[in-house]
């Protein structure tokens, strides 16, 4: 798996930031990819904790499925992994180098610096971001996505 897709990918000096987008599955992520374009970088974030419910591998394999995507919108990827530190490591075995862990984790410093051998980037807390999952669809979710994703004011 390459770097963007594996949520590796390097910040280039003079870009646009990212804007995170929460995603619940592979058909938020295509909407958000396909919205974000061209927009600045988009950052595609799983929901709260997702590693403890769905599993580090099973983001690895949606980031994976949309490697092609992801490399052509110049997006990366970030997991939640909640305040667990197993699912941490586990994803940190997997390759996934952009990872959420609570500060509260009891293992956090372990786990920053088992990250941090391995060139990764481990945050205690999650960006700000747009939930899809919460956009009522009565609105126009693409317009409402691309105007996140194009200013730098508080999600709605």
């Amino acid at each position: 798996m390459n770097q963007a897709a594996s949520g590796g990918a390097t910040r280039t000096p003079g870009r646009a930031p990212e804007r995170a987008v929460v995603i619940h599955g592979r058909d938020h992520a295509l909407f958000a990819l396909q919205a974000a374009a061209p927009a600045p970088r988009l950052l595609l974030l799983s929901a709260e904790s997702a590693a403890c419910f769905m599993g580090p591998l099973w983001w690895a394999a949606l980031m994976h499925s949309l490697e092609g995507e992801i490399l052509a919108a110049e997006a990366s990827s970030m997991l939640d992994c909640g305040a667990s530190a197993g699912r941490s490591m586990e994803a940190l075995r997997i390759g996934l180098r952009r990872l959420v862990l609570a500060p509260d984790c009891p293992q956090f410093e372990a786990v920053r610096l088992r990250g941090e051998a391995l060139g990764a980037e481990l945050v205690a807390e999650r960006p700000a971001c747009l939930d899809l999952g919460s956009l009522d669809a009565r609105y126009d979710r693409a317009g409402l996505l691309r105007d996140w994703l194009c200013r730098s004011a508080a999600p709605p």
